[in-house]
């Protein structure tokens, strides 16, 4: 890793916890300790997530959701990791290219106007990996969507989707 994307990343890393850090204060300061608690809490789960993932063997993956939001993407992505499996049957290159792929065609089919939210669960059953995707927002073209998702990749089985100008909702199986 190069100096300056190191420079990115401690910047990027330290602008999200300042924000984290005034949105508490200005809650201490109008005594609203039950805001507070629940900001706290809502911080341990997002970083026990962000363990999970960052001890997974799929660095590009993982990359690729814990720098996403630090994007101006029209599409807010959040996730979860579940289960205690390892992933060891996962092609990181081939499940981040389809991911990336996947994020593009979201980001440009969604109206520009509206607020949109993407959230995955990424299930770790033994040696295998499901992804839950969930989203909702307005989609203008739905078209490109299902497209993209009826194609085929090696090593990725997608159950039948769900799609509407409100949700998309399908499993990934790899």
């Amino acid at each position: 890793m190069k100096e300056q994307d190191i420079v990115n990343l401690l910047r990027h890393s330290r602008h999200d916890w300042l924000n984290k850090i005034q949105l508490i204060k200005g809650y201490l300061s109008f005594g609203k300790l039950e805001r507070v608690n629940e900001i706290i809490e809502e911080i341990v789960r997002q970083s026990e997530n962000e363990s999970k993932l960052s001890n997974l063997p799929l660095p590009q993956f993982s990359a690729l959701l814990l720098t996403y939001n630090w994007n101006t993407n029209p599409v807010v992505l959040s996730y979860e990791v579940l289960g205690t499996g390892k992933a060891i049957n996962v092609d990181d290159v081939v499940f981040t290219k389809w991911l990336s792929q996947f994020l593009q065609k979201l980001n440009a089919s969604v109206s520009t106007i509206d607020e949109h939210q993407l959230f995955l669960q990424i299930i770790l059953d033994e040696e295998q990996l499901r992804l839950a995707v969930r989203f909702n927002g307005i989609l203008v073209h739905t078209e490109s969507i299902l497209d993209f998702l009826n194609k085929q990749m090696a090593g990725i089985y997608l159950s039948a989707p769900t799609i509407s100008k409100e949700e998309i909702d399908f499993e990934l199986h790899f």
